[in-house]
């Protein structure tokens, strides 16, 4: 079993690109188009499809994705705990992360993290609740932060921090000068639906009160809806974490019934999980702690 062969099929599918996976990987062209031959050529059948605009995987491909991801992971855990045994503390530790989190928090945390554990590689992918978290079940991310009532799958989850949830207004909105922001108006003025989307935490306040948001706009990014509030194009709702050192002309107003999420570092199991993942699960649950917030 060639190893190597599986991780450049793996990255070849995430890229759908060749050229971009010899880049990545210090190959030529040919040289990955030859190890994908080699594959497909040892299992008797094609698993990418060539196409004008790149590479995409065939539905045999598509059935093998899954399980080649875990024999990758089995195999990295496997050499993390060869590393460990001989006390050499190697490995790479994929990251799934939210915006908010990846701007205020993992900067800090990887820069401490890294310094204790010198010799673990790490990668960061970003994006939204859902994105996370299929990251997180599929096994392209070994943990992830995200917030835990979004979780619709079985993990591991550890709790972190609990964060207010915010009605965003322009500074100048006829509503800005409330002390809270009635839920009896909430469905009465034009939204922004910001990236993390209605399914999850805006869509439970809604629900809550048995009122449909009027979506003016949808942004696939928290600090996208930040700007169209400042200009006056509707409301939002944000966790507070986005909103921490930003000077943009709005107003924040906690909502009635004060809203909270609670962000968590997730993964399919951490008492199964790699060395690596282990040290940054336990790094985490002692760094995260209020002197950390509030910095």
């Amino acid at each position: 079993m060639d190893i190597e062969r599986y991780k450049v099929f793996i990255k070849v599918a995430e890229l759908q690109s060749i050229t971009k996976t010899a880049e990545q990987f210090g190959y030529t062209q040919s040289g990955v188009s030859h190890i994908i031959n080699a594959l497909e050529g040892e299992l008797g059948f094609p698993v990418f499809l060539r196409t004008r605009n790149g590479v995409m995987l065939t539905s045999e491909g598509e059935k093998l994705l899954p399980f080649i991801r875990e024999l990758l992971k089995s195999n990295e855990h496997l050499e993390q705990e060869v590393g460990s045994l001989r006390g050499v503390e190697t490995g790479n530790l994929r990251i799934g992360t939210i915006s908010s989190v990846a701007i205020h928090w993992l900067p800090r945390l990887i820069k401490g993290f890294g310094s204790k554990h010198p010799g673990i590689g790490i990668t960061i992918k970003d994006g939204v609740y859902n994105e996370v978290e299929d990251w997180i079940s599929d096994g392209t991310v070994d943990c992830g932060f995200l917030s835990q009532f979004s979780v619709k799958r079985r993990l591991d989850i550890m709790p972190i921090y609990e964060d207010r949830v915010l009605v965003v207004l322009p500074r100048d909105y006829p509503l800005a000068e409330e002390s809270f922001f009635s839920l009896d108006v909430l469905d009465k003025e034009p939204f922004i639906l910001p990236g993390e989307g209605y399914n999850y935490d805006i869509g439970g306040i809604f629900e809550s009160v048995g009122k449909k948001a009027k979506i003016r706009l949808a942004v696939r990014d928290d600090y996208s809806a930040l700007a169209m509030v400042e200009q006056g194009l509707g409301i939002t709702i944000l966790p507070e974490l986005v909103l921490r050192g930003t000077d943009k002309n709005i107003k924040a107003l906690e909502l009635e019934g004060k809203s909270r999420r609670t962000i968590a570092l997730a993964a399919v199991s951490f008492k199964k999980a790699s060395p690596a993942v282990r040290s940054f699960a336990e790094y985490v649950r002692q760094t995260c702690t209020g002197s950390f917030f509030e910095e």
